[in-house]
């Protein structure tokens, strides 16, 4: 899924699902025709984003944690989703074989596409989380992450 980011509407709502809750200060300023200067401005956002958790975690291996749950958390939520849809896909394709078509060819085609949206997904998922997630260290040193 591509986004649409020609209006400044539509790089505020990506900015908002997807980099941060609060909008820079800068933002007026964003020409939304030139998209070589959106694309630097969201991968200015997203970099500040993600030293600002490296500041606030303050330890190399609490942030490589922080890292490490979300990329978990992202392949995690993404592999269910494939999973779900691979189930339904089978339903569909076994229709399909009633129908007279090549049943496996089928279910392999779509199998392939669905496997490269969920990589795309899995890399969108993980830029929304390590920006948008909150964290706190509990009491026990443990991290607290609550996830977008």
């Amino acid at each position: 899924m591509t986004h649409d980011l020609t209006t400044s509407g539509s790089v505020m709502r990506y900015i908002f699902d997807n980099l941060s809750y609060h909008l820079p200060k800068d933002f007026d300023a964003l020409d939304t025709h030139h998209a070589q200067q959106v694309q630097q401005f969201l991968a200015g956002m997203f970099s500040q984003e993600v030293q600002d958790k490296i500041d606030l975690l303050a330890e190399d291996e609490l942030f490589a944690r922080f890292q490490n749950i979300v990329f978990l958390k992202s392949i995690d939520v993404a592999w269910i989703e494939q999973v779900d849809f691979l189930e339904q896909l089978k339903t569909v394709v076994q229709d399909r074989n009633m129908a007279q078509h090549k049943v496996e060819y089928e279910y392999r085609r779509e199998a392939y596409f669905a496997f490269e949206e969920m990589k795309k997904r899995i890399n969108r998922d993980i830029v929304r989380l390590l920006c948008l997630s909150r964290i706190e260290q509990g009491d026990d040193g443990g991290l607290i992450i609550q996830f977008a």
